[in-house]
């Protein structure tokens, strides 16, 4: 779930070349978020969806069995969707709402759903901690988590 060496000074560099923000993908787990020189970085969204839900791939497809396994694991069921306020090209206002991924089974297997209560305050106080590694204050507001750089 951790960004390598390299990466947190890459994201560094792309922010110090003008970049305004740096969203990481490719790990199907939720990161921690950094502000380098009032800028941000978000090291992992983790999964918004996993389009299998749709799909009949039976009981025996690898894809299907491969998602459901990775699913049983929370962190990889679990996000937020950032909404930025900027003001004068800064970051002034950072809201994350949580969000998790339905396991199943049914129609909306797969598909993102808003988590509520425990839910959505462990979501939000395991991407607290993780931000915290990069020196980042996120407060919990309810069932939103706020950084105000």
């Amino acid at each position: 779930p951790h960004p390598a060496d390299f990466e947190r000074k890459l994201f560094h560099a792309v922010i110090d070349a003008g970049a305004d923000v740096v969203v990481r993908t490719g790990p199907h787990v939720l990161n921690g978020i950094e502000i380098h020189k009032g800028k941000l970085i978000f090291y992992s969204l983790g999964s918004l969806f996993w389009p299998f839900g749709a799909r009949d791939f039976g009981p025996t497809t690898g894809e299907r069995r491969s998602a459901m396994a990775m699913l049983t694991i929370p962190e990889t069921s679990e996000t937020v969707v950032p909404v930025v306020v900027y003001e004068n090209g800064r970051a002034r206002d950072i809201r994350l709402h949580p969000v998790a991924i339905d396991p199943g089974p049914g129609p909306t297997a797969f598909f993102p759903r808003r988590p509520v209560g425990t839910q959505a305050r462990q979501i939000l106080e395991r991407l607290k901690a993780m931000s915290a590694e990069y020196g980042t204050n996120l407060r919990i507001d309810g069932e939103v988590g706020l950084i105000q750089p």
